[in-house]
């Protein structure tokens, strides 16, 4: 991969590089992932499974079912990979399953009426898809 800039800009922000800002680190820790981040982007491979035409979601399902077990308190989670129709549903009731109860706990899927007012932070009267 090759961006212009690219490695300048992490210069700069990698916390951990002398000079940096620190504004950009990396863990391997879920627990860590959930605690700071409102939002998640759930963004990894799902390559075609081998003389199928379909893909194979082992990679989303297994980042799912770590970061699910994390998430104490409200937050955003996006699955932003190649998946197939009827996937988003079905993750939210997964994530809905393995993450421990909550207040105001509600899940969206992208079909959701209320899916823009929780990326707006505005005031959303109703759950469901």
């Amino acid at each position: 991969m090759y961006e212009p800039g690219l490695e300048e800009l992490l210069g700069r922000h990698v916390a951990g590089l002398p000079g940096s800002s620190g504004r950009l680190r990396f863990t391997t820790s879920w627990a860590e992932v959930a605690e700071f981040g409102d939002v998640h982007f759930v963004c990894v491979n799902t390559p075609q499974k081998h003389g199928e035409y379909a893909c194979d979601m082992s990679y989303v399902n297994s980042a799912f079912d770590l970061l699910a077990p994390h998430l104490t308190r409200p937050a955003l989670v996006v699955g932003k990979s190649t998946v197939p129709v009827g996937s988003a549903a079905r993750l939210a009731a997964r994530l809905a399953e393995l993450a421990r109860p909550g207040p105001r706990r509600s899940w969206r899927g992208t079909r959701s009426s209320c899916a823009r007012a929780s990326l707006c932070r505005t005031p959303c009267t109703r759950t469901g898809s």
